[in-house]
């Protein structure tokens, strides 16, 4: 007589799956933003618009440990380079996002989520801050790709 398989949940093998169906976001918000343009330089220094390339840094850190909630904030730096290598734009941020847990988690999981998935929850609001701070500072919007290829964490 042919045995039958038992099928075992992903999540059962891997402690960190278990975590992230454990982990909810709850509140998400930016902490603070700035932009700033060298108006000056700006029409001679700045590439055109289909040769543009930002430089996107920045990092992550756990804050406000609890039982059952934490907060992780992001902050980010996008520059624009000119065409003689100086930077003439430069957008910043803060981003706070609370998330809460159904059950006590290991520090290791917390740490792991805070330096990997959680960049996923800050791009799209980075995205939007970068094409609408852009647009407001009167020069061609900077779009950001749509993608989970989120910069490496950077200090």
């Amino acid at each position: 007589m042919p045995r039958s398989k038992t099928k075992s949940s992903p999540t059962a093998a891997d402690p960190y799956l278990e975590f992230i169906r454990k982990v909810h976001l709850t509140g998400l918000g930016m902490d603070s933003a700035s932009f700033k343009i060298d108006r000056p330089r700006f029409p001679a220094a700045y590439p055109s618009p289909d040769s543009v390339a930002a430089e996107i840094t920045g990092h992550q850190e756990l804050t406000d440990r609890k039982a059952d909630s934490f907060v992780v904030l992001g902050h980010y730096r996008v520059t624009v380079k000119g065409t003689d290598g100086s930077e003439v734009v430069e957008l910043s941020c803060s981003i706070s996002a609370l998330f809460s847990l159904d059950k006590e988690v290991e520090d290791a999981h917390l740490q792991r989520f805070t330096e990997t998935e959680v960049r996923l929850v800050f791009w799209p609001y980075l995205r939007h801050f970068v094409s609408d701070s852009t647009y407001r500072m009167a020069i061609f919007p900077l779009i950001l790709p749509l993608t989970s290829e989120v910069p490496k964490t950077t200090r």
